[in-house]
């Protein structure tokens, strides 16, 4: 049978559902749904006691059923009805009836109804209007806890996930749902949190971490990553990982397997004389912040302090504050941002400017604990709570059953019930959370020092497929290794033995005489450099080789070309000297660095195979750092045609943007490369970050269209803007695939297709013409119209009606103009070599070696654009293109 009961626990945790349908009957009710029973109880006799005072009549029907209710008695407040049959058993605690309509009246112990409450007051109505022909239950009023005040909810905003839920439990209840438990915020105070727990731990299952979200668990799965065993062995430990997100699950998968405390950066957490460590208690949604523990710790002692509020007047937190004055100076430690939110709540509330200016004081002093945890240090906890972390340290609470989640029914049982003993309990677990901040500090304090703890930094990579030395436990295989590698044995072991390579090493040995094509000889200077004398001789033969490419129609070939002019002697000062230019000779020719320059930027070429290439083709012997000499070198000489480039695409009408992720040598953090086109032009641009505030300065002079994915960064942005399309498309595939069935996301889908799939047959026949596209705008506010006007429940179909609305006014800015695309395949194209050269380099680039390379792919892309050889465009010499 489906009941009350049994809804409550399944909206909860399907397993527990599962579960009560299972176990022995003093298992069914936890500890706190039998305060949650006594709370909705007071709530509901003070409800009654308040509408009784206005001559409102109730009657008392004592589990009577429904259909036994004479119309007359329907016409009033009802308690305690019941209604159902052998499949389902409901019951309300209160209701209103009218003619054919039955309104559920229930008491809520928060001030505002969850998620949760309002789908199960849905369910029980499905069921009630299912099973009853006459009389049907439109919407529900809560009773929001002291207050008394109620809010209406109508039932048709969550039938659907109520639908889902219904056919969930009809299954539970025939014995076709079999569920898998799962740990979430509800097992805390679930009376089956340890079977769970138990079994969860055993299978090593994910959702045990608590930073996991659902969703997130679901991709690792498709991934094939079942327990935080296999999740561990995922975690890379190289720098750039540490950056892409606050909070790491991999690493703290490998912290649980190894039972290890890992840190990536350690905490600098001064120690000074005096500190003060604060807990706040208190029920958010109705800002009752009933009570505030604080400890001041000197050396050589510990000042404790518990400040209670019967009420909401704050005169705790005055008490609070006339303590902590003379330490306004002194860090301030708490665990979660809770304490910062009630504090700025405070000084709303607070008239005395000097209160609120040392509010501020101890927000600014402020130093959460927490943050620690879930960006640098990775102890062997499932979770990150205060609770967990401080028992693994070794301290313990003295009420070991209470938890924060707890605390807010134990607070209301106490306003209930006014007993002393709940209210120490609630002040001795406060004061320990003080203590237990204490406890976490001076360990985080000490933790560079502590040899238990492990640096992420002094971790390497394991692979059995990579290359390179692997971390060897025994000292004397990496030197048996070394002597196996490749080099050494040809060289030093089979050369003893083997007569080919001997021959072969006699003869590479053999160096080949390189005649030089052109020789130039600089003339005798008319006198000395330094006393004018007009007597000067030659001193030695000293000759500059200079290793160039000779290009012509038929080929290329090496070039050598002899400067020969050695050292001048003085005959009148004896002193030695070089003709002025001589030193500044380059040693390799332009025509050479050109054609490097070339291999690397149009062809993806490296500069080591670069400089293989030269020393097999041209038997000239180039250093691999000179290659990226070359690039710099041109281009420095290149500069003006970059900005030029620049200038060109700023002052047209139509510009596409787009950007991609690098990594830098010298940055840590993710940087990025923009990329700015128009049909015939390509610029790139370097970037530390991802922030797009200087497109409104690099955008000023710009008065044409920019078309753009979706990032937020460009909605800032004042000119005419058009989204790409394409990538919308892609986004509704993706959700498409993954909600087959959502009719209301194919009510979207659709009609969004009919309305591009017109707009596309008048591009294919008549181009990107206004005259022709401006008769698909009515169309377009036709499908907006028809999204807009639509009452979605599922979160796929609103989370898309967000977005169009959002976007209205930049989907369709193509149908106003001429020449505007409705994608942004133009920068996608040119985004495309940028990504092909970054994978290949793998983030070695500097930020200067960045830098040059842009500049040289945007002329080369830009002469590509143009149908021009950019190898030619070099060769000229010629700085526009």
């Amino acid at each position: 049978m489906i009941d009350d009961h049994l809804i409550d626990a399944f909206i909860a945790c399907e397993h527990k559902g599962f579960l009560i349908k299972k176990v022995l009957s003093e298992f069914l009710f936890d500890d706190f749904d039998v305060v949650q029973k006594q709370l909705k109880k007071h709530y509901k006799r003070r409800f009654i006691e308040l509408y009784q005072k206005d001559g409102t009549q109730f009657i008392y029907c004592e589990n009577t059923h429904f259909d036994q209710i004479t119309v007359k008695q329907a016409q009033n407040y009802l308690v305690d009805i019941c209604y159902g049959d052998s499949t389902y058993h409901l019951h309300f605690d209160l209701a209103y009836t009218k003619l054919k309509e039955l309104i559920p009246i229930y008491p809520l112990i928060t001030e505002n109804p969850t998620q949760e409450d309002k789908l199960r007051a849905v369910v029980k109505a499905l069921i009630f209007n299912a099973q009853n022909k006459k009389t049907k239950i439109k919407y529900v009023l809560f009773i929001k806890g002291e207050t008394v005040k109620t809010y209406k909810i109508q039932i048709t905003s969550q039938t659907q996930q109520g639908k889902k839920v219904l056919l969930q439990l009809n299954k539970l209840s025939v014995g076709e749902l079999i569920t898998k438990p799962q740990w979430k915020s509800h097992c805390t105070i679930c009376c089956f949190q340890k079977i769970c727990r138990k079994e969860l731990q055993e299978k090593d299952d994910l959702s045990l971490i608590s930073g996991l979200k659902p969703k997130e668990i679901a991709k690792k799965k498709i991934k094939g990553v079942f327990s935080i065993t296999q999740l561990s062995y995922t975690f890379s430990p190289k720098k750039k990982l540490y950056f892409k997100k606050r909070f790491l699950p991999e690493l703290k998968a490998l912290a649980l397997r190894e039972q290890k405390t890992y840190v990536i950066n350690p905490p600098l957490l001064k120690e000074v004389e005096t500190e003060l460590y604060f807990d706040i208690e208190g029920i958010p949604d109705s800002k009752n912040y009933y009570l505030i523990g604080l400890i001041i710790k000197d050396k050589n002692s510990l000042r404790k302090f518990s400040f209670w509020a019967e009420d909401t007047s704050m005169h705790n937190f005055i008490e609070f504050l006339d303590i902590i004055i003379y330490y306004a100076d002194c860090p301030f430690y708490h665990f979660s941002s809770f304490e910062i939110t009630v504090l700025k709540y405070v000084i709303t509330k607070i008239e005395q400017a000097g209160y609120r200016q040392l509010i501020e004081s101890i927000i600014q002093k402020s130093i959460n604990l927490l943050k620690e945890f879930s960006e640098n240090v990775y102890p062997p906890t499932y979770t990150n709570s205060l609770k967990e972390i401080a028992n693994f340290l070794g301290f313990e609470w003295q009420d070991k059953d209470i938890t924060g989640y707890k605390t807010i029914f134990l607070y209301k049982q106490w306003q209930i019930e006014k007993r002393n003993n709940i209210k120490e309990a609630l002040i001795r677990y406060n004061m320990d959370d003080c203590k237990a901040l204490i406890v976490i500090k001076d360990w985080l304090s000490q933790i560079e020092r502590n040899e238990f703890i492990t640096k992420v930094s002094s971790l390497k990579t394991q692979s059995t497929y990579k290359f390179g030395d692997p971390e060897y436990i025994i000292p004397e295989w990496k030197e048996i290794n070394h002597f196996a590698y490749f080099n050494y044995q040809r060289d030093k072991v089979y050369f003893k033995t083997n007569t080919i390579l001997k021959a072969i090493k006699k003869k590479s040995s053999r160096s080949k005489a390189q005649k030089p094509n052109q020789i130039i000889i600089f003339p005798k200077p008319d006198k000395c450099y330094f006393c004018g004398h007009k007597k000067v001789y030659k001193h030695d033969d000293k000759a500059k080789i200079i290793f160039d490419l000779k290009i012509n129609s038929s080929g290329i070939k090496r070039w050598i070309i002899s400067f020969n002019k050695g050292r001048i002697r003085c005959a009148a000062c004896c002193k030695v000297f070089n003709i002025n230019n001589f030193n500044k000779i380059p040693k390799y020719g332009r025509n050479l660095m050109i054609w490097s320059v070339n291999q690397n930027i149009s062809y993806n070429i490296s500069f080591r195979n670069i400089a293989n290439s030269i020393k097999e083709q041209f038997d000239i012997h180039l250093p691999e750092n000179e290659t990226a000499i070359f690039n710099s070198i041109i281009a420095k000489e290149y500069m003006e045609t970059y900005q030029n480039i620049k200038k060109s695409i700023l002052a047209g009408s139509l510009l596409h943007i787009d950007e991609s992720p690098i990594n830098i040598k010298e940055f840590e953090a993710k940087c990025y490369v923009w990329v700015f086109a128009t049909m015939d032009s390509v610029f790139y641009l370097f970037r530390k970050n991802r922030e797009a505030g200087f497109l409104k300065d690099f955008l000023q002079d710009f008065k044409g269209v920019v078309v753009s994915d979706f990032y937020a960064g460009y909605d800032s942005l004042e000119c005419a803007q058009q989204k790409c399309l394409i990538h919308l498309i892609r986004d509704l595939n993706d959700d498409l695939l993954k909600n087959p069935f959502n009719e209301e996301f194919k009510f979207i889908i659709k009609h969004f297709t009919l309305l591009l799939r017109n707009i596309i047959d008048t591009i294919n026949k008549y181009g990107l013409k206004r005259r022709h596209l401006y008769k698909h705008v009515k169309e377009a506010n036709r499908f907006f119209d028809n999204i807009f006007t639509k009452d979605f429940e599922t979160e796929i179909a609103r989370a898309y009606y967000k977005k169009f609305k959002k976007y209205r006014e930049k989907l369709f800015v193509f149908l106003n103009y001429d020449g505007v695309p409705w994608n942004n395949n133009n920068a996608e194209v040119a985004i495309k070599p940028f990504a092909i050269h970054r994978n290949y380099t793998g983030g070695l680039h500097t930020e200067k070696g960045i830098n040059d390379y842009l500049i040289l792919l945007s002329i080369q892309q830009t002469c590509r654009y143009r149908k021009l050889s950019f190898f030619e465009f070099l060769k000229s010499n010629i700085k526009n293109i």
